[in-house]
């Protein structure tokens, strides 16, 4: 279980994250959504110890996350699998040793076994035959589905994607969402998804949690919060800005 008290972030003046409060449970899909610079990365990176929090806590599986060594923390990022927005594959690495790089740091899976787990993640998002193919040779959809099965072949019991759908086309992005939710109900893995577009919102997520100004201004079940009358939430589910462009919501 994760559980977010009263976590707040500044930089300079401005405050990203204030107060923010919630929790999840073990096989809950998630998304942290809203517009641009609301603090949704921020609030990921805090979430996974990459930065620490001006107050409040992170909590994962009991765990205080601020409070602990750094062999501590990588011992609890074993957990977590992180699918990045760009892929984040190394370029000089072919697909199936960017893959094998996980395996080699967070499991004790011998040569053999990690080369079965490197195939059998490839299959798990469709890209059988792609293990010796260099990263440069793979589309944008490829290279995201990559990313998906590097971060599923440490079998994380967290997964978490960032932005996972930025990009793509309506064809790849319904194939990332299908796979987004594949890996939470066949594994059970309690799934976090940051992003800002509502098809991913409403195909994978559960649960929804909308930052307006570092604060939650939403947090409660997908399949309700098109009835939320509050002008911003509306707003951004309908596209409508009901404003000249270049005002500010």
């Amino acid at each position: 279980m994760i559980n977010i008290k009263q976590l707040c972030k500044s930089f300079g003046n401005n405050r990203v994250l204030n107060n923010i409060t919630f929790d999840m449970v073990e096989g809950q899909s998630l998304a942290i959504v809203g517009q641009s610079g609301t603090g949704k990365s921020v609030l990921l990176k805090n979430m996974i110890g990459l930065m620490k929090p001006d107050s409040g806590e992170v909590w994962i599986d009991d765990e205080l996350i601020s409070s602990l060594s750094f062999k501590q923390l990588q011992k609890v990022r074993t957990k977590i699998g992180m699918v990045f927005q760009s892929g984040a594959l190394f370029d000089s690495l072919t697909v199936g040793d960017n893959i094998g790089l996980g395996l080699k740091k967070l499991t004790i899976l011998n040569i053999n076994e990690q080369k079965d787990r490197i195939l059998e993640s490839l299959s798990e998002v469709n890209l059988e035959g792609t293990e010796n193919l260099m990263p440069a040779e793979l589309s944008g959809g490829m290279r995201k589905r990559v990313g998906i099965a590097r971060a599923i072949a440490i079998r994380p019991k967290y997964l978490f994607y960032d932005e996972p759908t930025t990009g793509l086309d309506p064809i790849m992005t319904d194939i990332i969402n299908k796979l987004i939710v594949k890996f939470q109900k066949e594994y059970n893995m309690t799934s976090l998804i940051i992003t800002h577009e509502t098809k991913t919102i409403f195909d994978v997520a559960e649960k929804v949690i909308m930052l307006d100004d570092g604060k939650i201004i939403y947090n409660g079940e997908t399949n309700k919060i098109k009835e939320n009358e509050t002008p911003l939430i509306k707003r951004f589910f309908t596209g409508n800005s009901e404003m000249n462009v270049g005002s500010k919501l």
